[in-house]
């Protein structure tokens, strides 16, 4: 179907939006080929999502044309209307975007060099940045754009004009340097913590001394970026988080949104990265910072919540044993999934809820009578085998059930062929260690004896998927 990037255009589009495109082509402004307006009239019985049989590139051509179908012919016409429909688009974005077109209008000024109107616009938009509350890289990006076309307009009297513009200039520059460089550089390193990168980290230090003179002080965003940027040094310590996480929530309601949520995603990545670590003493962060991504829709996008994300925060809120919430949560942000995933996802996140408040039957009892999707079935069989690991623990008649599930497991992993090797690696490694466990608790090896047994076991450092849950297991039953 050659029309896909235009029906993909035409889809996020609004039925009001896609009504008046009719007017935009029936003016000769925006369109003089009849053809297009043909193409509209046969393609508004298909919105909003143009996917029946009779879009094929045959019926399209037959609709418009009276001639034999011609390929090429086609290809231009769903060109032209992309481009018409993308003019159109563009047009309507500066009703969405006010400070765009008063900056276009400047612009056109400028260009057109109607000077003293230029002028007396440029003065006005400067005078309302100043009376914004923001000093942010927006701020200073578009205020020395404003000075630098003003000052370097060739009709500016620079004889006699004072130096104030150019010094404005020169300052606005220096901070707005100063901002996206932290900007860009933390999320350079950011990268580099992801995905074992090594960036070149030009001028850095000169920009750390201009912030130890004062620079700091300018304002809440240049401190927030500064300590950001300061968590990714080899020398920063969970202090050094703390300090930042602080300096993040005093400023939530100071800064703009996407500053914000920029701010958000690097301290989740970061904090996710440490408990991947084995910093067990970042988890009530984590939770916290759900809660605030929540509460300030950082974690919503277009509507929707990730399945990845749904499924993390219910996991951090059983952890730290935030119950009450963590079921409302579940109620309150189920309709945020994706539908595809939906039910999937709240019954998982019920099992895991009722395993964490060890309530085995009613857990046991959801991974039995409902089938899950072939995308959750790794996650449910290690609920599941967690869930019997430690009923095991308590009572021994546990144990023929435990070691089928563990063997049903390793044929699940061997006959598997999407799961990488690695990740592989890692199951295997725990359905060894457990079962090592389970069969020397079963054959009634004394305390002592399966100590030295688990330490045995650790002592051959083998990679393990759910390690802390292994640390817990190990520290409540072994005290090692």
């Amino acid at each position: 179907m050659k029309g896909k990037k235009l029906y993909d255009l035409l889809r996020t589009m609004s039925a009001d939006e896609f009504r008046y495109l009719r007017k935009a082509l029936k003016s000769p402004i925006w369109n003089t080929d009849p053809s297009l307006e043909k193409l509209y009239a046969y393609l508004k019985k298909y919105y909003p999502h143009f996917q029946d049989a009779h879009l094929s590139d045959e019926k399209v051509f037959a609709t418009v044309y009276s001639t034999p179908y011609d390929d090429y012919k086609l290809r231009r016409l769903l060109s032209a209307f992309y481009n018409l429909v993308m003019k159109y688009l563009t047009f309507l974005e500066l009703d969405h975007r006010p400070k765009l077109a008063q900056k276009l209008k400047i612009k056109v000024l400028e260009r057109r060099n109607i000077y003293s109107q230029f002028e007396k616009e440029t003065q006005e938009r400067i005078k309302v940045l100043e009376e914004m509350p923001f000093r942010d890289v927006e701020y200073y990006g578009e205020m020395l754009e404003l000075y630098y076309d003003y000052y370097f307009h060739p009709l500016t009297q620079k004889h006699t004009l004072s130096d104030i513009p150019l010094r404005h200039l020169s300052d606005y520059i220096d901070r707005y340097f100063a901002l996206i460089k932290l900007r860009i550089g933390s999320e350079l390193k950011n990268r580099e913590n992801l995905f074992s990168e090594n960036y070149d980290m030009r001028l850095m230090d000169e920009l750390d001394r201009v912030f130890q003179q004062g620079l700091i002080e300018e304002g809440p965003i240049f401190k927030l970026y500064y300590h950001l940027f300061e968590l990714y040094k080899p020398e920063s310590n969970y202090d050094t988080f703390l300090k930042l996480e602080q300096i993040f929530f005093d400023s939530l309601s100071l800064i703009r949104h996407e500053d914000c949520l920029l701010v958000f995603q690097q301290l989740l990545n970061y904090i996710i990265q440490q408990i991947n670590s084995g910093e067990a003493q970042f988890y009530p962060d984590l939770l916290q910072m759900y809660q605030i991504g929540l509460e300030k829709d950082f974690l919503i996008d277009q509507g929707r919540i990730s399945e990845a994300t749904f499924s993390n925060i219910v996991m951090v809120g059983c952890n730290e044993k935030a119950f009450d919430w963590t079921q409302q949560f579940i109620v309150n942000f189920e309709s945020y999934l994706d539908e595809s995933v939906r039910q999937d996802t709240y019954t998982h996140s019920l099992v895991l809820l009722h395993y964490y408040k060890k309530e085995y039957e009613q857990a046991w009892h959801m991974l039995n009578e409902y089938t899950f999707s072939e995308a959750f079935e790794l996650r449910t069989r290690m609920v599941m085998i967690r869930l019997l690991f430690e009923q095991f623990m308590d009572d021994s008649s546990y144990f023929e059930v435990l070691m089928a599930q563990l063997q049903a497991f390793e044929k699940y992993l061997s006959r598997n062929n999407l799961l990488s090797k690695n990740k592989k690696e890692v199951h295997y490694n725990l359905i060894w260690l457990l079962k090592k466990l389970a069969i020397a608790i079963e054959k009634g090896d004394k305390p002592q004896r399966l100590k030295v047994l688990m330490q045995d076991a650790l002592d051959q450092n083998k990679p393990m998927v759910l390690k802390n849950w292994v640390d817990e297991v190990i520290i409540k039953w072994f005290g090692l």
